[in-house]
């Protein structure tokens, strides 16, 4: 009859390659069962040639009970040699047989068997299934290669479509205004036409000429406000800037001239001026 009452077996520091230290528990009147003497103080274990030989009772999916017993198998990935262990009832068997493996054999180990499962049969097999996982590696890494650049590809044609959508790009300078002390100003705006014919835009202004409370994202020196409501038409182009909830302006281009009226809703934020293109296309 087993025993009920278990031990703890003295703390496992296992071989100074590994540096790691090992816990496990086992019924104390149980040996494990091993392919050879294992390091550390363990005095409760037997020897067992065949791992098919080794014992355990307890079954893959099922819930791990008190006294269930383990077996695993460890084997060196450069030489083959293996190193198998079973009765075992710590928790930690994976690892536990894979240091012991990497110390009887003096390098690294890789589970190769647990319970009933077989991952690695012999050394020809665990070749042949690392060099597998490196070709599927290699072809995961051309097919996200090949993503990657037909991306990018995308990328450059969405940046191209975007340039040519560009119907214009202007620097205006608006006049002085009604104040006394009022100066002349310098715009930029730009017009871009979507795929549907429609139009939109953006209109830079300088930044101390920003109202209090305005809609615009600053830049450097200058605010950026959205061009909106752009008409185009032979003879003009035409759109309003809402620069605060008590300035909008509308602006109007000359296509022909060049000028440029700005109404700003009264006399004191009225301005005219002139404008040049920026990029080869004439407005």
């Amino acid at each position: 009859m087993k025993k009920l009452l278990t031990l703890l077996l003295p703390l496992l520091i296992v071989g100074c390659a590994t540096d790691k230290m090992i816990f496990f528990s086992q019924p104390i009147d149980e040996p494990i069962e091993v392919s050879s003497k294992p390091v550390g103080k363990i005095q409760n274990f037997t020897i067992v040639d065949s791992y098919d030989n080794l014992t355990s009772n307890y079954q893959n999916g099922t819930i791990r009970q008190i006294g269930s017993s383990l077996k695993a198998e460890a084997m060196n990935i450069s030489s083959g040699a293996k190193w198998h262990v079973g009765n075992f009832q710590g928790m930690n068997i994976r690892n536990w047989v894979r240091v012991q493996c990497e110390v009887e054999t003096e390098g690294r180990c890789v589970i190769s068997r647990y319970l009933d499962k077989i991952y690695y049969l012999d050394f020809e097999d665990y070749k042949t299934k690392k060099a597998e996982e490196e070709l599927k590696l290699q072809e995961y890494i051309k097919k996200t290669k090949a993503e990657n650049e037909a991306f990018e590809e995308q990328r450059k044609q969405w940046a191209e479509e975007n340039r040519k959508s560009k119907f214009v790009e202007l620097e205006c300078k608006l006049g002085e205004n009604l104040d006394e002390e009022s100066k002349p100003i310098k715009i930029k705006i730009e017009i871009k036409k979507s795929k549907s014919d429609e139009y939109s835009g953006n209109v830079w202004y300088p930044k101390s000429t920003a109202p209090p409370f305005h809609r615009g994202y600053i830049s450097g020196n200058t605010v950026r406000y959205k061009f909106e409501s752009v008409t185009v038409t032979d003879k003009e182009i035409t759109g309003g800037v809402d620069r605060n909830f008590a300035s909008f302006h509308v602006l109007t281009i000359n296509r022909y001239s060049g000028s440029i009226e700005s109404d700003g809703g009264g006399d004191y934020w009225n301005r005219t001026g002139e404008c040049i293109a920026l990029e080869e296309q004439k407005f």
